[in-house]
């Protein structure tokens, strides 16, 4: 059993609520559809490996990676591509709309 929604092959976007504060291990693990992930600058902690296997764009609303976020927090994310400080009305807010 994966934790989360690892393997969730529908899921296409999630915008997490600020009421979040962790992101456990392998969370979006093997997510082949999640494109797009707006994270909260309330998520203080997060664990290794959370978009394995993905093609996920990361949105984060924090300036900078947390000192609480795993070294290994987007490995194995094909996409690799994070984008800090984002806010709405940055590039990619369409994402958020569909």
């Amino acid at each position: 059993m994966q934790p989360g929604f690892g393997a969730c092959s529908e899921l296409e976007k999630v915008v997490l609520p600020v009421t979040v504060k962790v992101i456990h291990d392998s969370a979006f693990y093997l997510c082949p559809k999640l494109s797009i992930i707006i994270i909260p600058e309330s998520v203080g902690t997060v664990g290794r490996f959370i978009f394995a296997r993905n093609n996920t764009q990361v949105c984060v609303r924090a300036q900078s990676k947390p000192a609480g976020w795993h070294e290994d927090w987007n490995e194995l994310n094909e996409n690799q591509n994070v984008i800090w400080g984002w806010k709405d009305g940055d590039v990619l807010a369409e994402f958020t709309r569909r």
